[in-house]
């Protein structure tokens, strides 16, 4: 009848072992990637380091880069140049915290904090709710500061 039993444990196991972030596209970059995740910001001429990043997410960068260039803009606009990390932005971490991938979450997180300390960053700007989620409340509880 092709109905398949599900075993919830088998689901478990397979999402926590999963590398995959939100999309089911890699949240660790990789060559093939980077050129995907960082593809909307082409030809904005926006720079690596600055006071001010935008942190793009998962979901700007892969889904809807009209959200990551129209918030480029704004903040132009608003006489803010911010910068990009463009490859060196992983995924934020949260959904791997929500399936309860903390090993994975944490290499992400510490990752992205070495890249925006790298960056010279003041502040971090993002059109996410997760990923402003991730920054404001889960990273000082997990990098500590």
């Amino acid at each position: 009848n092709g109905i398949k039993e599900l075993n919830i444990d088998t689901m478990l196991t397979a999402k926590k072992s999963s590398n995959a972030g939100p999309f089911r596209m890699p949240c660790v970059q990789r060559s093939w990637t980077t050129q995907k995740r960082a593809a909307w910001a082409k030809g904005l001429d926006l720079p690596k380091k600055g006071d001010t990043v935008y942190f793009a997410c998962c979901y700007a960068s892969y889904r809807n880069p009209k959200i990551a260039k129209a918030t480029a803009a704004i903040l132009k606009a608003g006489g803010i140049d911010p910068a990009y990390l463009g490859e060196e932005e992983w995924c934020c971490g949260v959904p791997q915290l929500a399936d309860g991938n903390v090993a994975l979450a944490e290499e992400l997180i510490q990752h992205n904090v070495e890249a925006l300390k790298a960056a010279g960053v003041k502040k971090v700007v993002t059109s996410c709710a997760g990923c402003f989620h991730a920054l404001k409340s889960e990273y000082p509880e997990i990098i500590g500061n």
